[in-house]
This record gives C-alpha cells, sequence and structure tokens, in this order.
C-alpha cells in the first residue's frame, strides 16, 4: 500500500481527482473568488495536487469477489484547495467476459469543479515487457478532434482542432512504434493528448491490440480521452513493477476518460462544474 501511497508513484492504477489532468497556473474562478491549488507540476496542478484522490485511502462500501467493490471518498471544504465538501463513489466490477467497468458518481454541498477518471496503464505484451513492446501495439481512436497543448507546458492552448493532417490523427489502426517518433516533445515524445467526442452517450473510443494476440476496447460516456503513452514513466527508476523490473519509458499506455483538461480555466470547454445535490 506504501508504494501506491508515495509521491513517486505515477498514478498507477488510481482513480483521480478532484479534477484530474492540468489546471492552468493552479488557480481558478468561482462566480467573484479566486481558488489557489496546490501546484505539482511546474506552474500547474496536476491530478488534484499534492495528495489527490489517488493518495488517499478510500473507504470499502461493498465488496463481493464475484461482482466488484464500490468505494466511496470524502473530500473536505478546503481540500488542496477546493471548494465545498465532496462524496464521490467508485464502482468498480470485472465480469467473466473480462469487462471492466468503473462507474464513478459524485455530491457536493456546493459548487465545485470535478473531473473524475482511471489512470491504469497498460501494455499488452505482458508485465515487464517494456517499450520494446509497446511500439508493437496498434491503436485505434476515434476523434476527428483533439485539444491541442502548448508543449513547455502541456496545457490546452484553448481551441479545439481536427486531427487531420496531424501526428495524432490514429483513425486507423496505427502501431505506436511508428507513430510516437512523429509526435512533439523532443526525449519524451509521445502521446499525452486529450482526443474530443460530440456525444455523451455511452460509445466505442478506442481499439488496442498487441502480436500476442491480446486486445482491448474502451467504452465510455465521456467527452474526452486523454492517451498517454507514459513518456515520462521512467523518470523515477526505482519504481518497480510486480517481477522487481523497474518500469520504463513508454513502458504502458493510458486511455483516461475524462472531461477536457483545464476546462475550469476555458468557456469554450464543457463544463466541469458540479451544483451542489
Amino acid at each position: 500500500m506504501d508504494e501506491y501511497l508515495s509521491s513517486s508513484n505515477p498514478y498507477m492504477g488510481s482513480t483521480v481527482g478532484r479534477v484530474c489532468n492540468r489546471i492552468g497556473n493552479g488557480k481558478f474562478h468561482l462566480g467573484e473568488k479566486e481558488f489557489i491549488l496546490h501546484k505539482n507540476d511546474q506552474n500547474n496542478s496536476l491530478h488534484g495536487g499534492k495528495k489527490g484522490f489517488d493518495k488517499c485511502l478510500w473507504k470499502v462500501i461493498n465488496y463481493d469477489e464475484f461482482d466488484g467493490v464500490v468505494l466511496r471518498h470524502k473530500s473536505p471544504d478546503g481540500n488542496e484547495g477546493y471548494p465545498s465538501t465532496l462524496f464521490t463513489t467508485a464502482n468498480i466490477k470485472l465480469n467473466d467476459a473480462n469487462e471492466l467497468k468503473i462507474t464513478y458518481t459524485a455530491e457536493s454541498d456546493g459548487e465545485t469543479p470535478i473531473n473524475l477518471t482511471n489512470h491504469t496503464y497498460f501494455n499488452l505484451g505482458g508485465d515487464s515487457s517494456g517499450a520494446k513492446e509497446l511500439f508493437e501495439h496498434d491503436v485505434t481512436l476515434y476523434a476527428d478532434k483533439y485539444t491541442p497543448v502548448n508543449e513547455s507546458n502541456k496545457l490546452p492552448t484553448g481551441i479545439i482542432e481536427k486531427v487531420d493532417g496531424t501526428p495524432f490523427d490514429l483513425r486507423t489502426k496505427s502501431k505506436l512504434g511508428t507513430v510516437i517518433p512523429n509526435c512533439p516533445g523532443g526525449d519524451h515524445a509521445g502521446f499525452d493528448h486529450n482526443y474530443v467526442f460530440d456525444s455523451k452517450d455511452l460509445k466505442l473510443t478506442a481499439k488496442v491490440s498487441h502480436p500476442s494476440g491480446n486486445k482491448m476496447e474502451c467504452w465510455t460516456n465521456q467527452l474526452g480521452l486523454q492517451f498517454y503513452t507514459g513518456n515520462h514513466l521512467g523518470d523515477d527508476s526505482t519504481l518497480k513493477g510486480k517481477s522487481g523490473i523497474p518500469y520504463e519509458k513508454y513502458g504502458g499506455f493510458c486511455l483516461e476518460a475524462q472531461n477536457f483538461p483545464d476546462a475550469i480555466n476555458n468557456d469554450n470547454f464543457p463544463s466541469c462544474i458540479l451544483e451542489p445535490g
């Protein structure tokens, strides 16, 4: 458990909140009031701050080895700088068809921004197969648009662009070892971008496959999907997997269903404000 709660854990398997992804300059306004957050990513607040939901012990509400687990967390007013007391429930189920279903619900006693996601890393090549096997993955993302970022701080520019003619066009099956070198980022080139969807209905957003025969799909009712290829995964060489082998850069990928990054500071992005009740 200590490894999961450690500040060096890059959100392995975590529920991330109160607001996942980045909030620019670590601050936002609600009405006339400004709220200042903990900055843990250059000048930004990332994944809820210094002690986001991923660094908290959740209360087990229900557990069934044949069904799943229901977890609940109370985030008090002022926690990490966020307003209002927030109660969040995570309902996690794995069925016999190898379908993992994660449902988040939340209620608050006042207005607050919220953006929850799951930050599990996947590598369909198997445990400790590393970057070599990640590069063999074929990925399809069914999104026509994305939110470009400033490469210096990974904050969205505030506009929504079509993927046409960019390295981020993954609408047809693409091998990661081929497309990652085309991305910006220098030594940490790769995907760390939010893809845009128009419907709040449950929909297929991504397909991933590996020569081993392992494959997966991602379905969500969210309007955004952050695709991350572990560009900074090897920054802490002391972090080891279950086989005792250190994780390396590009050792896994994440499909983070979410609202748009920094939505609280971009009026043209979908609202992330939860009203009381």
